[in-house]
């Protein structure tokens, strides 16, 4: 689970070059690429090239059924309204600036970003800074914004509503868009609101729709899942987080041997008894589910023959099986980076299988650390699994983010495609920065709140990058947690558990996500 430096480089901050968004080091299925400047050809997020220059060269793919109203504002000829609390279609203006030159011309395909009709593109009139204000008929409330971009090309979204002073405040800013539902502090209505778009490429946007999200029902809580390093230090820090989490699994206590022992170090079981029965004691009266990471294998195995024996396989489960009970814990989690080569990842999904079926029949449960590519695991497996921990950071998309909101969509749909069923699935946050120049610097791969002591207050709650180091923020690790609701898996973990700030700090990140999880489910 320990997080790998890679060599990333990042060619901006967050008004920079909008590079094409490619993943240069997941597998985890397409590639959308850019096409350059020219916004007639983008790759929409499913591969598919996209036309975005309609008929009439606006950038939609029609333009029947618009009209202009007496202030020579685009007016849709009919409303539109959509599920889910949506906003009903309006009347949009439009504000272009680009250097020192203002547009204030409407153009007929502007209502198309807000009319909530997937058929029709919004294509920004030029590269820069685009501003966009959207006044429904009717005052719309709203506590999410749904955007749906196409090709990844916006370095910048704003949205603000008026401030009642003549100004206006802002309600939601981030970095990156694509497909996202983006979170509100809080419930606003207002009767127009001001969408900013700053993009080096011309961006196209499908649509963005003003929603009320109300809380989903779930069968379980919404777990959430952090990683507690053998680093008591650390913990003993956050102990303030302990409130936010459900499930605490203990990490970098054991490793396994090739002949299936598990190895707790010089000190044996002794040093993990003595962090278990502080951890307990810290925990108190509250119901957090404690599990034991088994790590990866011990140093100096064969990893040709690691897992491959059946009898050491089984001395692995019995042993695994055996600490569970001793320890009274809610089961195993297994992070094995990586299987070598294919029979590797057949004698690991022998082993999954095994372990999971006798955890089972103890009562335990099974999880298990995977990244979004190379996985190679049986339908049996598959079946024996209850959690996939997804290890959706330190994988870098086009714009060198290690750990971006694409990345946690992408992942999800990974899994999903190889069989697992949502609710099997944990979503990963990276409670951590790296570097974007070089990755290697020692400044780089610290946790959050090394960054926000350092930085203090230009550390937002929307900030993702500060100089050369990008973390993920308050803000990004809300519609995480969001996503992780929407799509209905069955939590989210961060790694880990010693790397946030004081929780009464407004941009505490597990403070962020807990608030979440309270505000959309029941």
């Amino acid at each position: 689970m320990h997080r790998t430096r890679l060599s990333v480089r990042m060619t901006a901050m967050l008004l920079a070059v909008a590079a094409a968004a490619t993943f240069t080091g997941c597998r985890s299925g397409r590639t959308p690429s850019d096409g350059g400047s020219d916004a007639s050809s983008v790759v929409s997020t499913d591969g598919r090239q996209e036309n975005t220059t309609g008929r009439d060269g606006t950038g939609s793919r029609e333009n029947e059924g618009t009209t202009m109203n007496e202030q020579g504002q685009t007016t849709a000829a009919a409303d539109r309204t959509t599920s889910g609390g949506r906003q009903t279609t309006g009347t949009a203006t439009v504000t272009r600036t680009t250097g020192s030159t203002t547009d204030d011309t409407p153009d007929a395909n502007d209502s198309y970003a807000f009319d909530g009709d997937p058929n029709t593109l919004w294509t920004a009139p030029s590269f820069g800074t685009t501003v966009l204000t959207y006044r429904p008929k009717k005052a719309v409330t709203f506590n999410t914004v749904r955007f749906k971009e196409r090709g990844d090309r916006i370095d910048e979204i704003t949205v603000e509503i008026p401030d009642g002073k003549g100004g206006y405040q802002t309600v939601y800013r981030q970095d990156e868009v694509g497909i996202r539902l983006g979170v509100l502090d809080r419930t606003v209505t207002a009767a127009e609101v001001r969408v900013t778009v700053t993009s080096t490429q011309r961006p196209v946007i499908e649509d963005i729709t003003f929603e009320n999200a109300s809380a989903t029902a779930r069968k379980e809580k919404l777990h959430i899942v952090s990683y507690l390093t053998a680093n008591m230090t650390d913990a003993r820090s956050n102990f303030d987080k302990l409130d936010a989490v459900t499930d605490l699994i203990l990490f970098g206590r054991t490793s396994w041997t090739q002949s299936g022992e598990l190895d707790f170090g010089t000190e044996g079981t002794a040093r993990f008894e003595r962090d278990l029965a502080e951890i307990r004691k810290a925990i108190g009266s509250r119901q957090i589910d404690l599990w034991l990471c088994i790590g990866n294998f011990a140093a100096g195995s064969d990893r040709g023959k690691l897992l491959a024996d059946p009898a050491d396989r089984k001395r692995l489960v019995d042993n695994c099986v055996s600490a569970a009970k001793r320890y009274d814990l809610v089961g195993i989690d297994v992070d094995y980076e990586y299987p070598a080569d294919a029979t590797a990842w057949d004698d690991y999904a022998l082993f999954l299988e095994e372990l999971g079926t006798a955890l089972k029949k103890e009562g335990k449960l099974l999880s298990v650390a995977l990244s979004p590519w190379g996985v190679r695991l049986s339908k049996a497996a598959i079946r024996g699994i209850d959690r996939v921990n997804i290890m959706a950071y330190d994988l870098n998309d086009g714009k060198k983010r290690h750990s971006g909101y694409k990345l946690a969509r992408t992942s999800v749909k990974f899994f999903t495609d190889l069989g697992f069923a949502p609710s099997q699935l944990v979503l990963g946050l990276a409670f951590y920065g790296v570097s974007v120049k070089d990755p290697s610097d020692a400044f780089s791969g610290h946790p959050y709140h090394t960054y926000v002591q350092r930085y203090r207050t230009a550390v937002k709650t929307y900030t993702n990058q500060v100089g050369d180091i990008y973390f993920t923020g308050r803000d990004m690790n809300r519609d995480k947690t969001m996503l992780a609701i929407e799509q209905g898996l069955a939590g989210v973990f961060s790694w880990h558990f010693g790397c946030d700030i004081a929780y009464s700090d407004e941009r505490s990140l597990f403070r962020a996500v807990k608030e979440t999880a309270d505000r959309f489910t029941k």
